[in-house]
């Protein structure tokens, strides 16, 4: 298909882009009005974080650090407070040790190596420390890391704390879904994206404000000797149903080689996504300004 059929130009633009030192591995809105950044890189074999205001795109605080370095991923965002992890060996994805860091200024508040995070319950982090067959539960101060509480790790507290942590989250931020072959979001995916390959994995929606925003994959010519390739397309319809008019589109990737979910999310009426692996971009889909 031809990608340029997908924009019209005046319908929506980008509010804000920030370039990363580095490949932006994951991003997570904080619920105060912000957005965390993880950011590697593969060759220095480093990491480190940053913090934007997610209606202007301001810096808040930008490299910031944990002791794990390399082997250091987001954990959570609690009550002014970043929660990152490491993990309990380099080659193995279970998680060990918790660092936290200011939300307000990226400093780091309090590091522990043994602990493993259970949950974050009013002000307090709880998290496991000891050997699996004993097991002790330690609560502690998010702000100072002060010890405020430990008990055995009985199942039934286990449980409880995460479901009062659960209870107290604020609401998600919202993910595009799979597009599956025979529902009305198949259907509807094959009108407004006339000639795109609709094949199993490859087409990613959500609907929300009035507007359905899609990620399809389109294949390009494979270089001699390699595999097959995709280039990553987002876009974002608006009007009433059955056919929406196109009104966004930027290209996330010219050549990835296996389709990629989850290319995008939206906080507080705000389209975010990551173009080239290393600019995170903002679309504002409500009280918007329209180009001329």
């Amino acid at each position: 298909m031809d990608p340029g059929r997908l924009y019209h130009r005046g319908a929506f633009s980008v509010a804000w882009r920030q370039q990363a030192g580095g490949l932006i591995w994951r991003i997570v809105p904080d619920h105060e009005g912000g957005l965390i950044g993880e950011v590697r890189d593969p060759t220095a074999r480093g990491v480190s974080f940053f913090r934007v205001v997610v209606s202007s795109g301001e810096v808040v605080w930008d490299n910031a650090t944990a002791p794990g370095g390399w082997w250091t991923g987001i954990e959570c965002v609690a009550r002014g407070v970043l929660l990152l992890h490491g993990f309990a060996s380099p080659d193995l994805p279970g998680h060990r040790g918790l660092t936290a860091l200011d939300l307000r200024t990226g400093a780091v508040l309090w590091h522990e190596d043994d602990a493993v995070f259970v949950a974050a319950a009013g002000s307090v982090a709880y998290a496991l420390r000891g050997r699996p067959e004993r097991r002790e539960l330690v609560g502690r101060d998010l702000l100072n890391g002060t010890v405020v509480s430990a008990d055995s790790a009985e199942e039934g507290r286990l449980r409880d704390l995460v479901t009062r942590w659960q209870g107290e989250a604020p609401p998600s931020p919202l993910f595009p879904e799979p597009v599956d072959a025979g529902t009305e979001e198949h259907a509807l995916a094959g009108r407004l994206l006339a000639g795109a390959l609709m094949t199993e994995g490859g087409v990613e929606m959500l609907r929300t404000d009035g507007v359905v925003i899609t990620v399809h994959h389109d294949p390009v010519p494979a270089a001699r000797g390699n595999r097959q390739a995709f280039r990553r397309v987002l876009s974002v319809f608006s009007g009433e149903a059955p056919a929406p008019a196109a009104a966004y589109r930027e290209i996330l990737d010219e050549s990835v080689p296996v389709p990629v979910p989850d290319a995008f999310l939206v906080v507080n009426s705000t389209l975010l996504f990551v173009k080239d692996r290393r600019t995170l971009c903002a679309v504002h889909l409500s009280g918007r300004e329209r180009k001329t």
